[in-house]
């Protein structure tokens, strides 16, 4: 069974009718502007610089930024989609977390001269943005569309990756499985755990908490007259991912290949703040980037969740 297209090409954005300025006040504008140039020294192009579908602006090396924004926020510029996505709340609590679990599997690693990890499904820019001290790997079925320099990128499914057997020391995987149909699911953890050498970590949205949130969402959408996006959709054709089938599954794939494996077990993303931020989406694409950098902003000193209230489980499997 194929692996999802949509997952990794999330839905491209029709051309705005009108340029950012005239979609919203010149209030709201004039703030996003002064964000921009303070926190990413970036200059904001016009919205109607479209090229193939995808919108380009200005990055802070002087190159150009392509981006494919999510659908709710068609029509914002790009250089304000790559400051929601360094600050806002719902990429932070995605790749800060698993960037934090990664690390004490990285530091250790004595030859640092290749890539030390395998970011299966890895997107753009994806967790390596917080990992700039090391060299990484990342593996999706499309070309990043925000290279990194310190990311080799392949293209390839994650239910046959084309790599020898431990060919990484760590392998990761960030929000994939729960977009996987279950049979392409199993095997794609058993692939991680077949390319891995010393460990691998998996982080996705998991049991009813995070079925509940995202029902929650897609009532709020559909009564606002919005359509549920394509990742939404991929939630919910299937169920769940549950954390003791994913160790089942790690457990299996280590053992058939003679290791033995530990498990430690995080979590990320309070459902009641994954609720509040989603909430504002419903109402208005500009309110919801507010709210989603507000919140991200905050990221630090809000309680992390335990097992039965966040979205997002954080699995790390050390082959012992």
């Amino acid at each position: 069974m194929a692996v999802p297209e949509r997952y990794y090409e999330r839905a491209m954005p029709k051309r705005p009718k009108a340029a950012f300025g005239m979609s919203c006040n010149g209030t709201f504008l004039a703030i996003a502007r002064a964000f921009l140039r303070s926190y990413c020294r970036v200059s904001v192009v016009d919205c109607q610089n479209f090229k193939n579908g995808i919108h380009y602006s200005i990055s802070p090396d002087g190159g150009e930024i392509p981006s494919r924004a999510i659908a709710f926020m068609s029509g914002t510029p790009t250089a304000a989609l790559m400051f929601i996505y360094r600050f806002g709340w719902d990429t932070r609590c995605r790749i800060i977390a698993a960037a934090h679990a990664l690390r004490p599997l990285l530091q250790p690693i004595a030859d640092k001269s290749g890539e030390v990890l395998l970011d299966v499904g890895c997107g753009s820019p994806g967790v390596a943005l917080m990992l700039p001290e090391y060299k990484i790997a990342g593996l999706d079925i499309h070309p990043p569309i925000v290279p990194l320099s310190n990311v080799r990128f392949f293209e390839g499914s994650c239910e046959k990756l084309p790599f020898a057997d431990q060919s990484f020391p760590v392998v990761s995987s960030i929000d994939v499985l729960e977009h996987l149909p279950l049979a392409v699911r199993a095997s794609s953890v058993r692939e991680m755990v077949r390319v891995a050498k010393s460990a691998v970590m998996i982080a996705c949205p998991f049991g009813e908490t995070a079925k509940t949130c995202d029902e929650k969402y897609r009532r709020q959408v559909e009564a606002s007259g919005i359509s549920a996006q394509d990742w939404l959709q991929e939630h919910q054709a299937q169920a769940y991912p549950q954390q003791q089938e994913v160790v089942d599954l790690v457990k299996a794939a280590a053992e058939a290949s003679g290791r033995k494996v530990e498990f430690q077990f995080d979590y990320c993303e309070p459902e009641n703040v994954c609720s509040f931020v989603r909430s504002s989406a419903a109402v208005s694409k500009y309110l919801y980037a507010l709210t989603n950098v507000a919140v991200g902003l905050l990221h630090g000193v809000i309680p992390k969740p335990n097992e039965k209230n966040a979205y997002r489980m954080i699995i790390t499997a050390r082959f012992v």
